[in-house]
Formats: structure tokens, sequence, C-alpha cells
């Protein structure tokens, strides 16, 4: 179902629901990363029936300690599970097109994307996925949940594009110094900025379009990567509510 709907989440940012049930109700949610959530924060996302944080970051990209596990009465402990993608000495990439960063991980890390995948369907309320911005890595693991359980492309895409709005400048300054360090020239900074920084749906439509020509359907693909058939019926029946 259509969804995206916009979040305040005390101490975060480009938080939105992505993904309902039949009666509306949130199974999936994404943001930006929750080290700096406020207790105001872990409260909401107690509220919004968060039990399980899928953290999709390298163990480098971490500032703090998970503060999400202790709880309040009568509602149930927010679950950390860290499934870091890329897998790099380096951390994540900095440079390369978001085609490029996209095909990597859907060759070279599918274990990686099917264990994301599982740990969504198997959340016992609304699980939440983020890396550092919420865009890109989080935007793929979504992307291939919600094709998985049934939700169109188009409306996944519309709710993709919407990131790139959601950068608050402090990122867009951070993402220039660092790629400044590297003594870029110009027109390799500016090509090298727009990864970082935007979200246009025809990248993420380009590479998932080419998955489903080579393996058939998102889900061969999770298949083929061992997620189980119980997995996929897991995200089937969050999407009709069943």
């Amino acid at each position: 179902m259509e969804t995206s709907i916009a979040l305040e989440i005390p101490g975060t940012f480009n938080a939105r629901v992505t993904a309902t049930d039949s009666a509306g109700a949130p199974w999936l949610i994404r943001s930006a990363a929750l080290d700096g959530v406020t207790e105001a924060g872990a409260r909401r996302l107690q509220e919004l029936g968060v039990t399980t944080v899928i953290d999709l970051r390298e163990p480098l990209e971490r500032q703090a300690p998970d503060a999400l596990g202790a709880g309040h009465p009568g509602r149930p402990a927010i679950r950390t599970q860290r499934v870091p993608l890329y897998q790099l000495p380096d951390g994540p990439p900095a440079t390369g097109s978001l085609r490029e960063v996209y095909r990597f991980l859907l060759t070279e890390r599918r274990d990686r994307l099917a264990l994301a995948v599982r740990s969504i369907s198997e959340a016992p309320g609304v699980a939440l996925v983020h890396c550092a911005v919420g865009k890109d890595r989080t935007g793929l693991v979504t992307a291939l949940t919600r094709l998985a359980a049934g939700d169109e492309l188009p409306e996944i895409l519309e709710d993709y594009e919407l990131s790139g709005a959601q950068m608050p400048a402090a990122h867009h300054d951070r993402v220039r110094a660092a790629l400044n360090s590297q003594g870029l020239d110009e027109e390799t900074l500016a090509a090298s900025l727009a990864p970082h920084t935007q979200s246009p749906s025809d990248a993420l439509a380009d590479v998932l379009q080419e998955l489903i020509i080579e393996h058939g359907s998102v889900e061969d693909y999770l298949r083929s990567r061992g997620l189980p058939e119980a997995a996929l019926e897991s995200l089937r029946q969050k999407e009709t509510g069943r």
C-alpha cells in the first residue's frame, strides 16, 4: 500500500512509515541513524510499535551504544540487529554512482541483503531499518522487502525519492568536506557529491529491473540467498494484516 507517512522522531531525521497493512497499520519504518535519539524519541518509537531495529551500518560508523533497549512500562524493549552491508575495509564507498553502489550490494552482498530482509520478516511488531542517513542502503533494503511483500514498484520508487529532500544541510557540509580532503577536481567533486545527497528514482529502478531480468523476481533473488519461504509468507502477512 502507498504510505510514506512522515514521522517526527527526536534525535534523527528522514523518518517515515514506508509500509502499512490493509488496515493502515504500519509494519515497516525507515529513518536515518538512531545514535542521537533522545528519550522522547525512544518513547515515540515504542508508541509506534517498533520492536526491532535493523542497523545496516558498518561498525566504524556507529557513534554511540544502542540506547533503545531499556523499554518503558507496558511496552516491549526494542531489539537492535546489526547487519552491516558493505563490509569494506575503509567503510562505505566515498565515490561511485548510485547505480554502481547498488549493483555492488546486489551482486556482492546478496547474503547480507537477504539477512536484512529476513530480520524485518521476523520482527514481532513494527520493524525500523536505518543506515547513516536512511537513503541508499535503507532504500535498497526497504525496496526489496516491500517488493517481496507484494507492494507495487511505482509506490516504492516514490517513497525512495523522498529521501533526497530530507538530507540536512549539515550532511551536505560533511560530505563536501570529506570529498574536498581527497583533492578532487570540481567536476569529479560534483559527480561524487550527488550520490551522497540525492535519491533519483531512476537509479533504483534501473538496478531492480536488471535484478528481475536476471533472477525472474525479487522473491527468487532472495530465495537464492537462503531466504526461507516462511520469511516471504511473513512479509505477505504483514502487508495484508492477517
